[in-house]
């Protein structure tokens, strides 16, 4: 995974991009423990204080490192 997609799951993002919703998902298959998708549009908005009304194009998910995926990288 790139250095800054990995350094922004850090503090969580909501992805946008295709080639990052890949990765990002090839990298959850690798490590499952180590990161947290929220595919969940409800779950999304709450989280972010949003409203996604479908006008305009959809986040594909939201991500974030978990504490262990946090760990993992920090002794790297």
């Amino acid at each position: 995974m790139n250095k800054k997609l990995l350094n922004d799951l850090k503090g969580g993002i909501t992805v946008w991009s295709y080639n990052d919703a890949v990765e990002i998902r090839k990298f959850q298959k690798e490590h499952p423990t180590w990161i947290n998708i929220i595919s969940n549009i409800e779950e999304l908005e709450h989280i972010l204080g949003v409203k996604f009304d479908g006008t305009k194009t959809l986040p594909y998910f939201g991500a974030i490192l978990t504490g262990e995926g946090k760990a993992a990288f920090q002794n790297k």
